[in-house]
């Protein structure tokens, strides 16, 4: 340990004759010595901060701001580590260190992204982002990688181009600019190659595309061509059951509507009524047909009473008036299961599968409960913490605090020294403990 300290106390005075040649300018001698004392410790507090220095001066020959950030970052780290004693050794070299380095360290940043904003490129921005993610310019960076993306994409106009940015990039504010652009790429490839399947396939791709109702237009048109062509009733049928808001099928659409719908009434089951709404939904009989499919549905599922029935009813029909009713009776039902099971995965899954329900605080508050119990099971403060990673919340509760500070008062016996107590009471001088642990503090006094 000695041996160590001698030479760690040796590299230090080493560092700190940097500075003297800083003051000077003399940029060259002054990063020959900090770079000698990385090599032998890189994590030398005053090298890295002397080379975050250099390189940030742009008279400097190798004057990089890349460099000068991340060896003031590593500065920064290593800053606020230190203990008063410590700190009072390096302000010797360096007057009011931490906050020269805290200093440097933001005015080195800000430095760092406006030269990248100046003439920004992929290279330069990609670096930033993957290197120095805690950045406070960290989204601007990546805004402005994005855009470069999106104008490289824009430049060659090619749909799995704009496919590859969106799938890249999914968050990015280009985004909608770019389901744009491409749909409209899409369209261009479409039109130069005009037939069903590839009309279908842009439906399919791009269903939210500006041009939608478009190459719907030229979908009802080629399907009324093929119609027309094949001249049967299956092909008018076909015609009338897939594309009910064509223009061309004004005429006989009507009567055929209304009497599909009179056959389904007089069946009166969630099987007529469902075919009904599959082939006719926008007709003016689909909101009374919806509504009877719903009721006689609903009133089933009610019998069963199943969470898997609820939430078969709400994905099926998302638009049903007796959805949030359905939603209500589902989330009640499922507390009543997890209640029953009453185990934390229990009420862990009910808390993520149910985030809207108005049980939920109360499954937290069970959760935490049994969460606590089993906190209150283990035999060290390192397994409650290790533990409770899961839970970091409830390393706040009063509950947790107590039974830790308890434990902890056990191992803190067992060692039973200054340094120990005093750690003790750094985090735990506020429970009901804590009195005891001065005492135990004040025998060393």
């Amino acid at each position: 340990m000695l041996g160590f300290t001698i030479g760690h106390f040796t590299i230090a005075q080493q560092s700190a004759k940097g500075f003297p040649k800083l003051e000077k300018n003399d940029l060259e001698k002054a990063a020959e010595i900090f770079r000698e004392v990385i090599l032998e410790d890189d994590l030398d507090l005053l090298a890295n901060y002397g080379l975050a220095i250099v390189y940030s001066n742009n008279t400097y020959d190798k004057f990089s701001l890349f460099k000068a950030f991340r060896y003031v970052r590593t500065a920064n780290e290593l800053v606020g580590n230190k203990n008063d004693i410590q700190l009072s050794e390096l302000n010797k070299t360096v007057p009011g260190i931490k906050e020269a380095i805290i200093r440097e360290y933001s005015t080195i940043e800000r430095k760092l992204y406006e030269q990248i904003k100046v003439n920004p490129t992929i290279d330069q921005v990609e670096i930033f982002a993957n290197e120095f993610p805690d950045s406070k310019y960290f989204i601007e960076i990546i805004q402005t990688r994005n855009h470069l993306e999106f104008e490289n994409a824009k430049t060659l106009d090619r749909v799995e181009d704009y496919n590859l940015f969106m799938e890249r990039f999914p968050n990015s504010d280009e985004r909608d600019d770019c389901v744009k652009v491409r749909d409209r790429a899409a369209y261009k490839d479409l039109v130069d190659s005009l037939n069903l399947d590839r009309v279908y396939d842009y439906l399919s791709r791009y269903p939210k595309s500006d041009l939608f109702n478009r190459v719907i237009v030229l979908r009802d048109s080629l399907e009324y061509v093929k119609a027309i062509k094949t001249n049967t009733v299956e092909a008018y049928g076909f015609f009338i059951n897939h594309f009910n808001d064509a223009r061309q099928i004004n005429q006989i659409i009507e009567r055929f509507i209304q009497k599909y719908y009179e056959k389904a009434q007089a069946r009166n089951t969630v099987k007529d009524y469902q075919d009904f709404l599959n082939r006719f939904i926008t007709s003016e009989q689909g909101e009374g047909a919806l509504a009877l499919r719903d009721n006689l549905q609903f009133e089933e599922i009610k019998e069963t009473n199943t969470v898997s029935t609820y939430n078969r009813f709400i994905s099926w029909f998302p638009n049903s008036s007796k959805k949030k009713e359905a939603v209500i009776l589902r989330d009640k039902k499922a507390f009543e299961d997890a209640l029953l099971e009453n185990s934390i995965e229990s009420f862990e899954t009910y808390i993520y599968n149910y985030p809207a329900s108005e049980h939920k605080s109360k499954a937290i508050q069970k959760r935490d409960s049994l969460i606590v119990q089993q906190v209150d099971k283990l035999i060290s403060v390192s397994l409650i913490d290790q533990y409770l990673n899961s839970y970091p919340t409830l390393l706040l509760d009063p509950r947790v605090i107590e039974i830790k500070a308890e434990m902890a008062f056990l191992e803190a016996e067992r060692e039973n020294t200054k340094e120990v107590w005093r750690n003790y009471l750094r985090l735990y001088s506020n429970t009901k403990f804590g009195e005891k642990a001065l005492k135990k503090l004040k025998q060393f006094e």
